[in-house]
Protein backbone atom coordinates (compact mmCIF):
# COMPACT_ATOMS: atom_id res chain seq x y z
CA UNK A 1 0.00 0.00 0.00
CA UNK A 2 3.03 2.27 0.28
CA UNK A 3 3.17 2.32 -3.51
CA UNK A 4 -0.45 3.54 -3.59
CA UNK A 5 0.53 6.54 -1.49
CA UNK A 6 3.35 7.36 -3.89
CA UNK A 7 0.94 6.96 -6.81
CA UNK A 8 -1.50 9.40 -5.17
CA UNK A 9 1.32 11.91 -4.73
CA UNK A 10 1.93 11.76 -8.48
CA UNK A 11 -1.76 11.81 -9.42
CA UNK A 12 -2.98 14.69 -7.23
CA UNK A 13 -1.06 17.52 -8.96
CA UNK A 14 -2.16 16.20 -12.37
CA UNK A 15 -5.88 15.91 -11.61
CA UNK A 16 -6.56 18.28 -8.71
CA UNK A 17 -3.81 20.88 -8.38
CA UNK A 18 -4.26 22.74 -5.13
CA UNK A 19 -5.78 19.78 -3.33
CA UNK A 20 -4.19 19.05 0.05
CA UNK A 21 -2.10 15.94 -0.63
CA UNK A 22 -1.68 15.21 3.09
CA UNK A 23 -5.47 15.25 3.57
CA UNK A 24 -5.93 12.87 0.64
CA UNK A 25 -3.28 10.56 2.06
CA UNK A 26 -4.87 10.52 5.53
CA UNK A 27 -8.33 9.86 4.09
CA UNK A 28 -6.95 6.98 2.04
CA UNK A 29 -5.16 5.62 5.11
CA UNK A 30 -8.50 5.50 6.95
CA UNK A 31 -10.45 3.99 4.05
CA UNK A 32 -7.75 1.40 3.26
CA UNK A 33 -6.78 0.53 6.84
CA UNK A 34 -6.12 -3.05 7.78
CA UNK A 35 -4.31 -4.20 4.65
CA UNK A 36 -1.98 -7.05 5.60
CA UNK A 37 -1.38 -8.70 2.23
CA UNK A 38 -3.80 -11.58 2.83
CA UNK A 39 -3.20 -14.57 0.58
CA UNK A 40 -5.14 -17.60 -0.58
CA UNK A 41 -3.92 -21.17 -0.09
CA UNK A 42 -2.10 -20.98 -3.44
CA UNK A 43 -0.27 -17.79 -2.42
CA UNK A 44 -2.34 -15.23 -4.37
CA UNK A 45 -3.09 -11.92 -2.71
CA UNK A 46 -6.76 -11.36 -1.90
CA UNK A 47 -8.91 -8.30 -2.55
CA UNK A 48 -12.57 -7.79 -3.39
CA UNK A 49 -11.55 -5.06 -5.86
CA UNK A 50 -8.61 -6.04 -8.06
CA UNK A 51 -7.00 -9.25 -9.35
CA UNK A 52 -3.62 -7.97 -8.13
CA UNK A 53 -4.77 -8.25 -4.52
CA UNK A 54 -4.04 -4.57 -3.81
CA UNK A 55 -7.36 -2.96 -2.78
CA UNK A 56 -7.07 0.23 -4.80
CA UNK A 57 -8.45 1.37 -8.12
CA UNK A 58 -8.37 4.94 -9.44
CA UNK A 59 -10.43 6.34 -12.30
CA UNK A 60 -10.39 9.42 -14.52
CA UNK A 61 -13.59 10.80 -16.02
CA UNK A 62 -14.37 13.63 -18.39
CA UNK A 63 -15.88 14.63 -21.70
CA UNK A 64 -15.78 17.24 -24.44
CA UNK A 65 -12.04 16.87 -24.71
CA UNK A 66 -11.20 17.54 -21.07
CA UNK A 67 -10.73 15.58 -17.87
CA UNK A 68 -12.92 16.18 -14.85
CA UNK A 69 -10.83 17.96 -12.17
CA UNK A 70 -11.38 15.28 -9.55
CA UNK A 71 -9.55 12.38 -7.96
CA UNK A 72 -11.73 9.27 -7.70
CA UNK A 73 -10.63 5.97 -6.21
CA UNK A 74 -12.05 2.80 -4.64
CA UNK A 75 -10.47 0.95 -1.75
CA UNK A 76 -11.31 -1.65 0.89
CA UNK A 77 -10.94 -1.65 4.67
CA UNK A 78 -9.74 -4.63 6.72
CA UNK A 79 -8.56 -6.94 3.93
CA UNK A 80 -6.41 -8.74 6.48
CA UNK A 81 -9.32 -9.90 8.63
CA UNK A 82 -10.19 -13.50 7.71
CA UNK A 83 -13.83 -13.52 8.85
CA UNK A 84 -16.85 -11.62 7.56
CA UNK A 85 -18.25 -10.35 10.86
CA UNK A 86 -15.10 -8.64 12.17
CA UNK A 87 -14.30 -7.33 8.68
CA UNK A 88 -17.76 -5.78 8.33
CA UNK A 89 -17.51 -4.26 11.82
CA UNK A 90 -14.16 -2.66 10.91
CA UNK A 91 -15.66 -1.34 7.69
CA UNK A 92 -18.60 0.20 9.58
CA UNK A 93 -16.17 1.98 11.91
CA UNK A 94 -14.19 3.26 8.95
CA UNK A 95 -17.42 4.43 7.31
CA UNK A 96 -18.28 6.55 10.35
CA UNK A 97 -14.83 8.13 10.22
CA UNK A 98 -15.10 8.86 6.50
CA UNK A 99 -18.55 10.42 6.90
CA UNK A 100 -17.11 12.75 9.54
CA UNK A 101 -14.56 14.06 7.01
CA UNK A 102 -17.16 15.17 4.46
CA UNK A 103 -18.28 18.81 4.12
CA UNK A 104 -21.40 19.66 6.10
CA UNK A 105 -23.94 19.25 3.28
CA UNK A 106 -22.54 15.94 2.10
CA UNK A 107 -22.20 14.79 5.69
CA UNK A 108 -25.92 15.31 6.27
CA UNK A 109 -26.74 13.23 3.18
CA UNK A 110 -24.23 10.57 4.27
CA UNK A 111 -26.19 9.92 7.45
CA UNK A 112 -28.06 7.33 5.33
CA UNK A 113 -24.93 5.32 4.51
CA UNK A 114 -24.74 3.43 7.78
CA UNK A 115 -28.41 2.47 7.43
CA UNK A 116 -27.66 1.29 3.90
CA UNK A 117 -25.02 -1.15 5.17
CA UNK A 118 -27.20 -2.34 8.05
CA UNK A 119 -30.12 -2.95 5.67
CA UNK A 120 -27.87 -5.02 3.41
CA UNK A 121 -26.51 -7.13 6.28
CA UNK A 122 -29.13 -7.28 9.07
CA UNK A 123 -27.62 -10.51 10.45
CA UNK A 124 -23.83 -10.66 9.85
CA UNK A 125 -23.36 -13.98 11.74
CA UNK A 126 -25.64 -15.63 9.17
CA UNK A 127 -23.17 -14.84 6.36
CA UNK A 128 -20.58 -17.58 5.67
CA UNK A 129 -17.56 -16.62 7.73
CA UNK A 130 -15.01 -16.77 4.89
CA UNK A 131 -17.00 -14.45 2.58
CA UNK A 132 -14.59 -11.78 1.37
CA UNK A 133 -16.76 -9.01 -0.06
CA UNK A 134 -18.84 -7.01 2.41
CA UNK A 135 -18.31 -3.37 1.48
CA UNK A 136 -15.79 -1.21 -0.34
CA UNK A 137 -15.52 2.59 -0.41
CA UNK A 138 -15.29 5.09 -3.24
CA UNK A 139 -13.87 8.55 -2.49
CA UNK A 140 -13.94 11.77 -4.50
CA UNK A 141 -11.57 14.70 -3.90
CA UNK A 142 -11.64 18.10 -5.59
CA UNK A 143 -9.49 21.17 -5.17
CA UNK A 144 -12.27 22.82 -3.14
CA UNK A 145 -12.47 22.14 -0.29
CA UNK A 146 -8.79 21.26 -0.36
CA UNK A 147 -8.72 19.29 2.87
CA UNK A 148 -11.77 17.03 2.68
CA UNK A 149 -13.34 14.49 0.33
CA UNK A 150 -16.47 15.83 -1.37
CA UNK A 151 -18.06 12.46 -2.08
CA UNK A 152 -18.27 9.03 -0.46
CA UNK A 153 -19.74 5.92 -2.08
CA UNK A 154 -20.38 2.61 -0.33
CA UNK A 155 -20.48 -0.56 -2.44
CA UNK A 156 -22.32 -3.44 -0.75
CA UNK A 157 -22.45 -7.11 -1.70
CA UNK A 158 -25.88 -8.02 -3.11
CA UNK A 159 -25.01 -11.63 -3.89
CA UNK A 160 -25.17 -12.96 -0.34
CA UNK A 161 -28.92 -12.78 0.24
CA UNK A 162 -31.64 -13.02 -2.45
CA UNK A 163 -33.90 -10.80 -0.32
CA UNK A 164 -31.36 -7.99 0.11
CA UNK A 165 -32.40 -6.05 -2.99
CA UNK A 166 -36.05 -6.09 -1.91
CA UNK A 167 -35.09 -4.75 1.54
CA UNK A 168 -33.12 -1.92 -0.01
CA UNK A 169 -35.98 -1.13 -2.36
CA UNK A 170 -38.44 -0.95 0.54
CA UNK A 171 -36.20 1.55 2.31
CA UNK A 172 -35.18 3.59 -0.78
CA UNK A 173 -37.85 3.63 -3.54
CA UNK A 174 -35.40 4.86 -6.23
CA UNK A 175 -33.53 1.56 -5.84
CA UNK A 176 -36.78 -0.36 -6.21
CA UNK A 177 -37.47 1.54 -9.42
CA UNK A 178 -34.03 0.63 -10.78
CA UNK A 179 -34.53 -3.02 -9.89
CA UNK A 180 -37.92 -3.03 -11.62
CA UNK A 181 -36.29 -1.99 -14.90
CA UNK A 182 -34.33 -5.25 -15.07
CA UNK A 183 -36.95 -7.69 -13.84
CA UNK A 184 -37.43 -10.73 -16.04
CA UNK A 185 -33.81 -10.76 -17.23
CA UNK A 186 -32.42 -14.08 -15.99
CA UNK A 187 -29.08 -13.41 -17.65
CA UNK A 188 -28.36 -10.64 -15.11
CA UNK A 189 -27.17 -11.61 -11.63
CA UNK A 190 -27.24 -9.03 -8.80
CA UNK A 191 -23.70 -8.16 -7.75
CA UNK A 192 -23.56 -4.88 -5.79
CA UNK A 193 -25.65 -1.94 -4.70
CA UNK A 194 -24.25 1.49 -3.89
CA UNK A 195 -25.24 4.59 -1.99
CA UNK A 196 -23.26 7.76 -2.71
CA UNK A 197 -23.34 10.98 -0.71
CA UNK A 198 -21.88 14.11 -2.22
CA UNK A 199 -21.72 17.87 -1.90
CA UNK A 200 -23.67 20.18 -4.22
CA UNK A 201 -22.41 23.53 -5.46
CA UNK A 202 -24.83 25.38 -3.17
CA UNK A 203 -23.37 23.76 -0.06
CA UNK A 204 -26.10 21.15 0.30
CA UNK A 205 -25.82 17.43 -0.16
CA UNK A 206 -27.32 14.69 -2.29
CA UNK A 207 -27.73 10.93 -2.06
CA UNK A 208 -27.74 8.68 -5.14
CA UNK A 209 -27.92 4.93 -5.71
CA UNK A 210 -26.73 2.47 -8.33
CA UNK A 211 -27.14 -1.23 -8.97
CA UNK A 212 -24.47 -3.45 -10.52
CA UNK A 213 -25.20 -6.78 -12.19
CA UNK A 214 -23.00 -9.52 -13.55
CA UNK A 215 -23.92 -11.52 -16.60
CA UNK A 216 -24.77 -15.19 -16.27
CA UNK A 217 -23.16 -17.73 -18.58
CA UNK A 218 -26.14 -17.63 -20.96
CA UNK A 219 -25.76 -13.88 -21.65
CA UNK A 220 -25.00 -12.87 -25.25
CA UNK A 221 -25.18 -9.86 -27.56
CA UNK A 222 -28.96 -10.17 -27.80
CA UNK A 223 -29.14 -9.89 -24.01
CA UNK A 224 -27.30 -6.58 -24.12
CA UNK A 225 -29.78 -5.33 -26.73
CA UNK A 226 -32.68 -6.19 -24.42
CA UNK A 227 -31.09 -4.21 -21.58
CA UNK A 228 -30.45 -1.26 -23.89
CA UNK A 229 -34.09 -1.13 -24.97
CA UNK A 230 -35.25 -1.23 -21.35
CA UNK A 231 -33.20 1.90 -20.67
CA UNK A 232 -33.95 3.65 -23.96
CA UNK A 233 -30.29 3.45 -24.98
Amino acid sequence: METVGAFLDELIPRLVPGCDAAAVRSTFALAGAGYTTPRTADGRRVSAITPSGVPFEASVTGGDGRDEPALRYVTETATGMPFFGPRLAAQRRALDGLVARLPAGARDAAAELGCFVDTLFPDPPAVPARTRFATTFGLIHRAEPAGAPVGLKVYGNLALDPTALARLGDRWPPLAALAARVQGMPFLVPHAATAEAGARGDGGGHLAHKLYFRTASRANAASVSVVARRFDA
